[in-house]
């Protein structure tokens, strides 16, 4: 097994050791270009009641072995290709979860020895020298005798892996299950906990990554119950925070934040002087598990980032799926061709992997953005509604793309396994 604390990466994979031996040379480049990010777990413990992943409470983690096998494969092939992950996208970073809460992560291991989000993000720094993001809704918490006791390991993990992350961020969130459990108060100190950890890691680099606290309108003006719920848990955070990590000028303002009017509409990020965190606002979308609810904006009336569309390429670029020939510059800006491109892909995927189950001509790596599923999920977890039920797919390659007309940011289309 790969010592991670000093990574080497080797210049020429062995076939039987490459996780990538299915792929072709122009795939595996497509790949690391384009590469969203890398999913060592799938599935939530907090349970979301406006979840826009549609998180599945069963949590599915990878193998530290496998994990590493597959990093240590794409890592090689970057260096032979002389590629970085999205080399071609300007201070993209690498995501780590998708579905699923890093803060949480535990790698299974024939050693015994209990690996995390540090350990992965420590992993992912040396092997392919590219920043990481990771959000989370607060490390894991219990009352014992009427005590808030925190997971000490989440706590250490956040910390470790805030050395190495590009970007960590928070979420005052009043949707997930810890907080209906504990209520706002203690759910406000786990927050506090959160972020503090983050810092402690942060404070111990030469550079400052980027740290958020997070928060959801549920309406434009944000003068909803649900949103000034939130706002609520927003003061109750920022007012539990130790005065070790920001000063009572800071925390006044961060408090102050919210007395003129923000749109509720927009992602956006606020700025706050000497602060070693930022805040964002985003629209609570009715999409995913939140389309049930009906309790948040609707995605033609708000304005988030089209996040997942398709990457900037040869606008003449083809595919062509079992006789059906696709343009890029027709993915990009016909919504309604792209719509019924999406659901022809997705149908031809049920039950299996696209590369599997159809002939294709072209390269659907250099079309969309790709993520690793390291865990071995049902198919359900990775296609939603399609997808054939009872089928377990192995680690692979799942393309990304934007479905604006179905009101969805994150369409998952399973392309091809790993080896």
């Amino acid at each position: 097994m790969l010592d991670v604390s000093s990574p080497t990466i080797p210049a020429l994979m062995p076939h039987d050791a490459d996780a990538f031996a299915a792929f072709s040379r122009e795939e595996i480049a497509a790949l690391i270009a384009n590469l969203f990010g890398i999913l060592p777990q799938r599935g939530c413990e907090q349970r979301c009641a406006g979840c826009h992943a549609s998180a599945l409470p069963q949590v599915s983690s990878a193998d530290w072995s496998t994990t590493v096998r597959a990093v240590e494969s794409l890592a090689a092939w970057a260096m032979r290709l002389k590629l970085t992950p999205q080399s071609g996208v300007p201070g993209a970073l690498i995501e780590t979860f998708r579905d699923s809460d890093p803060a949480h992560l535990r790698f299974s291991s024939a050693d015994g020895v209990m690996r995390g989000i540090g350990d992965y993000a420590h992993l992912l720094a040396h092997m392919l020298r590219r920043p990481i993001k990771i959000m989370t809704s607060g490390v894991r918490a219990r009352l014992q005798n009427g005590n808030l006791v925190l997971n000490g390991g989440d706590l250490d993990q956040l910390e470790q892996a805030a050395r190495r992350a590009g970007r960590l961020s928070v979420s005052a969130s009043i949707e997930t299950s810890q907080y209906r459990a504990l209520g706002e108060a203690r759910t406000a100190e786990v927050l506090a906990r959160t972020l503090e950890a983050i810092l402690r890691g942060a404070f111990d680099r030469r550079e400052m990554p980027e740290i958020f606290l997070d928060l959801m309108f549920f309406s434009p003006d944000g003068a909803d119950p649900l949103t000034q719920r939130t706002l609520d848990l927003y003061r109750a955070t920022v007012e539990a925070l130790d005065s070790d990590y920001i000063t009572v000028p800071v925390k006044t303002r961060l408090l102050d934040t919210f007395t003129r009017s923000i749109d509720g509409t927009r992602n956006q990020r606020i700025s706050i002087a000497e602060s070693p965190f930022g805040v964002r606002v985003s629209p609570h979308l009715n999409i995913g598990r939140a389309a049930i609810t009906e309790r948040g904006q609707y995605l033609k009336r708000a304005h988030p980032s089209d996040w997942l569309s398709i990457l900037p390429g040869d606008p003449d670029d083809q595919l062509i799926v079992e006789g059906e020939r696709y343009r890029r510059a027709d993915l990009a800006s016909d919504y309604d061709f792209r719509h019924h491109v999406i659901t022809h892909l997705r149908e031809s995927a049920l039950g299996g992997f696209l590369a599997e189950k159809v002939h294709m001509t072209g390269n659907p790596l250099k079309f969309f953005r790709a993520e690793i599923d390291l865990t071995g999920a049902s198919q359900h977890r990775i296609a939603g509604r399609y997808a054939a039920p009872g089928i377990t797919l192995p680690p692979g390659v799942n393309l990304l793309v934007s479905d604006p007309l179905d009101d969805e940011l994150q369409v998952i289309i399973p392309y091809k396994p790993l080896t």
